[in-house]
């Protein structure tokens, strides 16, 4: 058991730990590859073929799926938490910008640029020619 599983003393509902899982669905895989090839001869290798791909598409490995569930869990939860912050922060600004018309914020922007030293600026830019 990897020791990045956040889940890793969570057993099955049946009070199986997830090794005796594991090693019940590689036991039920083999039984399973061994009924193909028995199958096999009966209708012929394209069928085993398919069998063989269907049987390898589900095989499931007990700790990769707890471990990608887990860190599922976690995404989502660090989603709905900066998700939360973010709307919460979002929300006075979003409610200022839309509360004031266009020219108010350009007569703002060039108040703080006046304020902030642009006149003199400009005076110089404009005296220097």
């Amino acid at each position: 058991m990897a020791w990045y599983n956040p889940f890793s003393w969570v057993g099955s509902s049946d009070g199986r730990s997830q090794e005796e899982l594991q090693a019940e669905s590689d036991a039920l895989d083999a039984r399973l590859y061994e009924l193909n090839v028995a199958s096999s001869y009966r209708y012929g290798p394209e069928w085993f073929a398919q069998a063989e791909a269907n049987r390898t598409g589900g095989a499931v490995n007990v700790e990769e799926e707890v471990t990608a569930a887990g860190r599922e869990g976690l995404r989502d939860g660090y989603d709905n938490v900066t998700g939360a912050i973010r709307s919460t922060v979002n929300f006075p600004l979003k409610f200022l910008w839309d509360a004031l018309p266009w020219w108010v914020w350009i007569g703002a922007a060039v108040g703080v640029f006046l304020y902030f030293g642009g006149g003199s600026l400009i005076r110089r830019k404009v005296g220097a020619s």
